[in-house]
Order: C-alpha cells, then sequence, then structure tokens
C-alpha cells in the first residue's frame, strides 16, 4: 500500500470519526472541511497521526474559521490542552485564517525557519466561502444565496514546542506584522508602480543643466525594467533630502510603508524585526 493510499484512509476514517461523534445539522460542512484541509498535506504528516488528533486539530481550526471580518486576518499560536482544545498536541499550534493572497505561505514560513523554528507539519488549504454582515461563515446547505464571497487562505502550523508566554506572545504578534505587511504590498502594488511611472516622466522632461542626459535615460530605462516585474516592490515613501531632517517624507507612503514608524534611510534605520517575501504582480 502506498503512502498517498493509506494517506486516503486516514482522511476517510477522520471524517468517518468526525460525522459519528457531530449529529448537528452541519455535521456534512464539517466534514468537507476535514478533507479540504488535509488533501494536499504530504502523506507523512497524515497518514501515521491518530485519528482523534487530527480530528481536533480540524475542528479546532473549523471552529476558528467560523468568524473573520472583512479586509482582517486571524493569527492564533497556542499549546493545545485536552480540556480547553481536545487534543494535547506534543508541538506548539499556530493558525491562520486570511484573505488569499500571493506569497503568504514563503512569508510565514521565511519569518518561521529564520527564527529557528522547525516544522513539525504544514497544511495550508485554499478554501473559498462565503461571510455574511457580521464576517460568519453561511454554510452552504443554509440556501443563502446572499452573502460575501471570500477566497481564503488556511494554515495549520506545529513547530517545536514553546512554552515560554512571551515567546509565544512575541511569535504571534510578529506574524501579524508579517501579514500586514503582505496585505499592504498586495493593496498597493498598483499605486506604488503608478508612482515609478511618476518619476519616469519627470525625469524624461527634466531640463538638460539640471541633469546628464546619458544618466536620465539610463534611470528611465532602469524603471521600465523594474516595473516589468524584475522587482519586488514591498513599499514606497518619498523623502527631502536635505541636512535638517533627512527622515521627513513629502507624501504619506504605501505598501510595508504605509506604517510611518517603519523608517529604512540609513542613520535612522529601524528593523522591523519580521520579512515579507512580497512579489507584485497584476
Amino acid at each position: 500500500m502506498t503512502s498517498w493510499t493509506q494517506k486516503k484512509l486516514r482522511i476517510d476514517a477522520v471524517a468517518d470519526f468526525a460525522a459519528e461523534r457531530l449529529k448537528s445539522a452541519y455535521s456534512a460542512e464539517f466534514t468537507q472541511f476535514i478533507r479540504d484541509l488535509y488533501k494536499y498535506a504530504a502523506p507523512e504528516e497524515v497518514a501515521n497521526r491518530p485519528i482523534d488528533e487530527l480530528y481536533a486539530a480540524a475542528l479546532s481550526l473549523w471552529k476558528y474559521c467560523d468568524q473573520r471580518d472583512e479586509n482582517s486576518s486571524k493569527i492564533r499560536v497556542f499549546n493545545p490542552t485536552l480540556e480547553e482544545h481536545g487534543w494535547p498536541a506534543p508541538h506548539t499550534i499556530i493558525q491562520i485564517v486570511t484573505d488569499d493572497m500571493p506569497f503568504l505561505l514563503d512569508s510565514v514560513t521565511s519569518n518561521l525557519l529564520e527564527d529557528g523554528n522547525d516544522l513539525h507539519m504544514l497544511v495550508h488549504p485554499i478554501m473559498e466561502k462565503k461571510r455574511d454582515k457580521k464576517g460568519k461563515i453561511i454554510p452552504a446547505k443554509s440556501g443563502d444565496k446572499g452573502g460575501r464571497p471570500v477566497t481564503e487562505s488556511i494554515m495549520h502550523i506545529e513547530i517545536t514546542v514553546m512554552t515560554d508566554p512571551e515567546q509565544i506572545a512575541a511569535l504571534e504578534a510578529k506574524l501579524n506584522k508579517v501579514l500586514a505587511f503582505v496585505r499592504a504590498a498586495i493593496e498597493d502594488w498598483k499605486t506604488m508602480l503608478g508612482k515609478m511611472d511618476e518619476v519616469s516622466k519627470n525625469l524624461a522632461v527634466a531640463p538638460k543643466s539640471a541633469a546628464d542626459p546619458k544618466q536620465t535615460q539610463e534611470a528611465i530605462k532602469f524603471l521600465d525594467w523594474l516595473k516589468a516585474d524584475n522587482f519586488t516592490i514591498l513599499g514606497y515613501r518619498e523623502y527631502y533630502h536635505n541636512n535638517e531632517d533627512p527622515s521627513k517624507t513629502m507624501d504619506e507612503g504605501y505598501g510595508m510603508l504605509r506604517d510611518p514608524d517603519v523608517l529604512v534611510l540609513k542613520g535612522r534605520q529601524q528593523k522591523s524585526g519580521c520579512r515579507a517575501k512580497v512579489r507584485c504582480r497584476p
């Protein structure tokens, strides 16, 4: 029997276990969630896991997904207990529910790995749902044709156990910042490309007395190359160049630089403490 066959049988067993345990009107919704959650998981992450553990992890995430405000992300980092969460996991759990966006997984995992965390399990399905005005999921079988359609990234990640509450809180805060950076960069990428167009146009009409025409043309070609999907645009902010206050901005920032407290200029550099691996595309 192949590992993929073992995985399918284990998912079937978890779904059957859920159907037997949950006799609610929406048990079919949850069993489908189980199949969607573990569908693309690596066989070794599912085939050898106890059925009740896979069930409890899925149920916890399903309940966590139930409500999410528009244009927001939900993240929690915790150590499950049998009494509170239904299973005593040997790892620290990270649950994430957010709008599907490019490079979410890269940004999250790179930050975890760069901090020295070992990833023991990672499942990341993309799910399409409908939510009402309060952000609650509208069950498919309810027959409600209204609601806001959403495509969501759902993540269940297990890392080496953390026991320090302050460390757990710091990781949760960091991941929230990572996702906020990703969202800002994706939402503002058209605006940032437009700003690059403005710079190109200003260079094109710059008087010859103000700049070397050859250097100007070279700069314009370079900007065109950047805009041709050859550069990861994370943020944009304009600065005055004077000796009095080199960090003073001319306008609001975009992308990761929406936040005025994120400083990147030499002399007043302030590291954000996290990385966002975002490549902005149409």
